[in-house]
Parts: structure tokens; C-alpha cells; sequence
């Protein structure tokens, strides 16, 4: 791809995330007006603190599975000799095959 490619699909990827991320925080800040017109800000908070905590558990359970399957693959061929002929056609098979 030329250079002129690649900045002109940085830029739309820039203003898709800058939309996305302008309407959501208008929602945000709509909901956040009306939970204080009716004087419940503590439950909007306690949702978004809700919803941050299951995004971050949902990264760290994303991170530890990735970790599980690179440290079974790191053993798998630690064991290998050099002059074995490891089959890289096979590697998600090799690697899926204990679990």
C-alpha cells in the first residue's frame, strides 16, 4: 500500500473512532444530566464503576487465556530437538491438542 493509502486509512480509522467515541460520550453525559435531575448520581456511578469492572475482568481473562496458550506452545517446542522437524502447518493443532 502507498503512503498516501496508508495515512488516508489512518485518517478515516481517526474520525470513525472520534464519532464512536463523541457519541458515546454524549450518551454518557445525556445520562449522566437526568441521574442528577432526579437526584440518583450514585446509581449511574455505580453502574459505570459496574461497567468498568467487567470490561476489565473480560481483558484480564482475555490476557490470561493468550498467556495459557503461548507458555503450552513455548513447552511444547522447548522439548522439540534442533534438528527435529517441527510441523508449522500443524501449529494450532499441536497446540489444541491437550486441552
Amino acid at each position: 500500500m502507498s503512503r498516501r493509502g496508508r495515512v488516508t486509512v489512518g485518517v478515516l480509522v481517526g474520525v470513525f473512532l472520534l464519532f464512536t467515541l463523541l457519541g458515546w460520550g454524549i450518551d454518557a453525559y445525556t445520562d449522566w444530566l437526568w441521574f442528577n435531575e432526579v437526584d440518583f448520581t450514585n446509581v449511574y456511578t455505580g453502574v459505570l464503576m459496574t461497567r468498568l469492572a467487567l470490561f476489565v475482568d473480560q481483558m484480564l481473562a482475555l490476557m490470561e487465556s493468550g498467556v495459557r496458550l503461548r507458555s503450552r506452545a513455548r513447552v511444547r517446542y522447548s522439548r522439540a530437538r534442533l534438528h527435529d522437524h517441527l510441523p508449522v502447518d500443524d501449529l494450532p493443532n499441536l497446540i489444541l491438542r491437550d486441552l
